[in-house]
């Protein structure tokens, strides 16, 4: 069985980007409901908006190290 293998990046990328637009559209959704979430909590949005970015920073963090401690890898390496 042949496998078909991309020719440059550029086409890699395309052959994902439907997969990866689906997630964002998911992750979109999640965090307007956690906004209004913590709307509802009582938060202003600019403080709303100040903390989001640092907080999906610090667990983009957490989730990549956990993914490259599961295959043996360190980040930078």
């Amino acid at each position: 069985m042949t496998r078909y293998h991309h020719r440059n990046m550029e086409e890699v990328w395309l052959s994902f980007e439907w997969l990866l637009r689906s997630k964002l559209e998911e992750l979109d959704h999640l965090s307007r409901q956690l906004y209004k979430d913590m709307q509802s909590a009582g938060a202003k949005p600019a403080d709303i908006e100040a903390f989001l970015p640092g907080a999906f920073s610090e667990l983009w963090s957490r989730v990549a190290a956990a993914e490259d401690s599961k295959i043996g890898r360190v980040r930078g390496a």
